[in-house]
């Protein structure tokens, strides 16, 4: 899968051969990003167009498990105490 990471207007690609955790992808997400937020929330959208947010593991497998080829993540600020 090839994950096209976006900050503002900044994209990177990542691509996988294997499926790294969630907690992987955001681990290498400093080296790729000099300005990356304190606190962020990882989205994509789904094939209605719907927002998802990446809040765990599971939403992670689902995106996996979707069949896309490639993903757009968008990396947004958050400043919500509840995420």
């Amino acid at each position: 899968m090839i994950f096209k990471v976006i900050l503002n207007k900044e994209i990177h690609i990542i691509k996988s051969t294997d499926k790294p955790t969630l907690a992987e992808l955001k681990k290498f997400l400093p080296n790729y990003f000099k300005k990356l937020p304190q606190k962020y929330i990882l989205s994509y959208l789904d094939e209605d167009s719907d927002e998802i947010v990446l809040n765990d593991q599971y939403d992670y497998e689902i995106l996996l498990g979707s069949g896309a080829k490639t993903v757009k993540i968008n990396i947004k600020e958050n400043n919500e105490d509840f995420m």
